[in-house]
């Protein structure tokens, strides 16, 4: 119907202005923080587009619900404001047909937000934590790039490479260090070729063949010089070679087939995603609902302290199953029927609740109207 395709054109339409400027605001900050750690000698600073490249896909599965829903409210607000609704309204189309014109995109919707939460985001956090592991093993020559001065993390060394080979072979190579003993001493190292060297105890070198080694200190002029065919330098020590995975780095079929309580609770995390957007949807539409004068975005403020109560509650329920305070039969899914049994009651604008109190209203007013008069007239 030519008005259902206006307003989903019109909803997806904000949706993607405002998921594209959420994403923005995340990825700067993210951006940020890997700037950050690269400054500190975490990892290379060519590996931060890579890592933020790996983020984006965590980042859209979690805020397309809040992008939806922040759609959802600003669209159907500005429909209110300018009695668009309200010529809809009396054109015979009533919220439950409204509500079914976006069933369509709310399965297009949920389905790619399950598919990355469950599927795309686990894996490319495992990446991410791989990447950085591979990173923190080759220790400081990770952050070696050819042809320019790089200080290793400590402070302490001074490494210099003309140029580095596919194979992890170095070519002249300039390397001051200073004396761990005495501050004002250094050596000097000078190398034709070099190679990165890792032992069976997990021990990373610096391999440096066909140089000569230069020590003295500041303040004086004599210097200490040896020739070397073969130099090991200790850089890092190894303490686990292996990736430690973090919970949303597990696959979901992990998460299945492992029947913990912190797997269930990672699991019923990334299922509550999809779920949230129908139950979003569901409750814009009434809560879109504004007068002429208060204008599109009355209703904006209350949404998000609904979705951000929402959250808290979802994570403060994963927390305890994790932590074993609560069972995961229960997890986050009273949490879900609480915002359906909320959103279903707006949209129906509280009639079960009318419904209870008619009866009560009539009951009393037969009482009142019963008095005992008329009960010695009737005897």
């Amino acid at each position: 119907m030519i008005i259902g395709r206006y307003l989903n054109k019109e909803v997806i339409k904000t949706m993607s202005v405002v998921l594209i400027v959420l994403l923005m605001l995340f990825v700067g900050q993210r951006f940020v923080m890997y700037l950050s750690d690269a400054a500190q000698g975490r990892f290379a600073s060519e590996l931060v587009l890579t890592l933020l490249l790996y983020q984006i896909p965590v980042f859209v599965s979690y805020l397309l619900p809040l992008s939806l829903f922040m759609a959802m409210l600003i669209t159907l607000g500005k429909l209110h404001t300018d009695n668009e609704m309200a010529v809809i309204s009396a054109c015979g189309i009533s919220d439950r047909q409204i509500l079914n014109y976006f069933i369509p995109m709310v399965l297009v919707l949920s389905l790619l937000t399950g598919y990355l939460t469950l599927f795309q985001a686990p894996a490319a956090i495992f990446a991410q934590q791989k990447l950085i592991k591979e990173q923190e093993v080759k220790g400081d020559l990770s952050l070696i790039s050819p042809g320019k001065f790089q200080a290793t993390s400590d402070g302490k060394r001074i490494i210099y490479v003309e140029e580095i080979k596919n194979d992890n072979q170095l070519k002249s190579v300039f390397f001051v260090q200073q004396n761990a003993q005495n501050e004002h001493g250094f050596s000097l190292i000078v190398s034709n070729n070099g190679r990165y060297w890792s032992d069976d105890n997990q021990q990373n070198f610096l391999v440096l063949e066909n140089g000569s080694q230069y020590q003295g200190s500041t303040g004086n002029n004599k210097l200490q010089t040896m020739e070397f065919e073969r130099y090991f330098m200790a850089l890092k020590t190894i303490e686990n070679r292996t990736v430690v995975s973090k919970l949303k780095a597990i696959s979901t079929k992990e998460l299945v087939s492992e029947q913990t309580d912190a797997y269930l609770g990672e699991l019923q995390w990334r299922i509550a995603a999809p779920i949230s957007i129908s139950l979003l949807v569901l409750l814009a539409l009434p809560l879109a609902r504004v007068q002429p004068r208060q204008g599109k975005f009355a209703k904006l403020l209350p949404g998000l302290l609904i979705y951000i109560t929402y959250m808290i509650m979802l994570l403060t329920m994963k927390g305890a199953i994790e932590d074993g305070k609560l069972t995961s039969s229960i997890g986050t899914w009273w949490v879900h029927l609480f915002l359906l049994a909320y959103g279903y009651s707006e949209f129906t604008q509280w009639k079960w609740l009318k419904q209870m109190k008619g009866p009560a209203k009539a009951t009393a007013k037969n009482s009142i109207s019963t008095s005992p008069k008329d009960e010695v007239a009737e005897k």
